[in-house]
């Protein structure tokens, strides 16, 4: 096989891979600022993790509406959709749920937002203390 070959063949092959971000049940590290999500009630089952600052517009087919437990680690907290790209009823959780039953969320899951507020903090004061520098070349008033 040729030089040329060898590489056109390396590229579609990473291409063609999956990402590595993935989401699938019963895969993944748990976060140290993130939420995971169970298939079962009481952290039960299957699992899936995400990261904080990670958002999934669309849950994978094969777990859509089939959450009904989610563990909060760290500074995380999430927003959970019942429709797909962050539409229709939402509501944030901050807190480990053993049973979305309980909350009438339960199976009824299509995208998440996770976030963690004390980095969107710090990223807003990081911005203005840039905007006063940049601006007004001085640091920002306390």
């Amino acid at each position: 096989m040729t030089f040329a070959k060898t590489v056109v063949v390396s590229v579609a092959l990473v291409l063609a891979a999956p990402p590595a971000f993935a989401q699938r049940w019963g895969y993944g590290r748990v976060p140290s600022n993130g939420v995971c999500f169970y298939e079962h009630a009481n952290f039960g089952g299957q699992y899936f993790c995400v990261d904080a600052g990670a958002n999934l517009g669309s849950i994978p087919d094969e777990m859509n509406d089939e959450i009904s437990s989610m563990r909060v680690f760290g500074r995380a907290e999430a927003t959970l959709f019942k429709d797909r790209n962050f539409n229709g009823r939402s509501w944030r959780f901050v807190r480990d749920l053993t049973n979305f039953k309980d909350q009438g969320w339960n199976d009824t899951i299509s995208s998440v937002e996770v976030r963690n507020p004390r980095a969107d903090a710090a990223e807003a004061e990081r911005i203005v203390r840039r905007s006063y520098q940049d601006g007004l070349r001085r640091e920002p008033d306390p």
